[in-house]
């Protein structure tokens, strides 16, 4: 089974550094630097991509805030989302989408992130944070291993040109991942529109 370990000493063998950490909470210099750069290397992947292994529907709850004027309704925003996709049309059919709006609900002191909507019971589609490496692609793991690599690259090597080169391959097997990810669903068929079914 993969493990967080397994993608840093990853990271660290693609800048030549042959070391072996044992477990995330290891006092040694390379776990305790790799350890600070990992969560918002993990964040900004899964962000970055509507990876399939991320996607979640929720139906929302609404907030105990009213919505703004433009809007209907405020639901609160999932506490596990990483990025909205949509808020899902009650039907797979349908071609419209549902305009909604990110924000801010609440006073300075207690605020909150709300999504913003005229749908009624809304579902949302979003990427969910997975912490679980194992339900990772092992494309996504390698691409992470990457990036991570050009983090700590510089301060490891003081060469830019180690950080450039990984930065480079991590795009290489990213580009891959995202391929790989998007084959792992179906999506139906545009429907025509009303003006050349009706030329029919």
């Amino acid at each position: 089974m993969a493990s967080v370990v397994e993608i840093w000493n990853q990271a660290y063998a693609h800048i030549g550094h042959d070391i072996a950490i044992q477990a995330e909470d290891e006092a040694s210099p390379e776990a305790q630097l790799i350890s600070k750069l990992w969560a918002p290397a993990r964040d900004a992947l899964l962000e970055g991509y509507d990876w399939s292994f991320t996607t979640k529907y929720r139906a929302l709850a609404e907030t105990s805030e009213d919505a703004p004027t433009l809007w209907t309704y405020s639901y609160a925003y999932p506490s596990d989302c990483a990025r909205l996709r949509c808020i899902v049309p009650p039907s797979r059919t349908e071609d419209d989408q549902i305009p909604y709006e990110c924000g801010v609900v609440g006073d300075d002191e207690n605020q909150k992130r709300a999504i913003f909507t005229d749908q009624v019971d809304a579902e949302a589609c979003y990427n969910a944070r997975v912490d679980n490496v194992n339900l990772w692609s092992a494309n996504f793991r390698y691409a992470l291993s990457w990036y991570l690599a050009a983090d700590i690259a510089m301060g490891k090597t003081g060469d830019p040109r180690f950080s450039g080169s990984a930065l480079q391959l991590y795009d290489r097997s990213r580009a891959e991942a995202q391929t790989l990810s998007a084959r792992e669903e179906q999506q139906d068929p545009q429907r025509e529109a009303d003006t050349i079914r009706a030329r029919e």
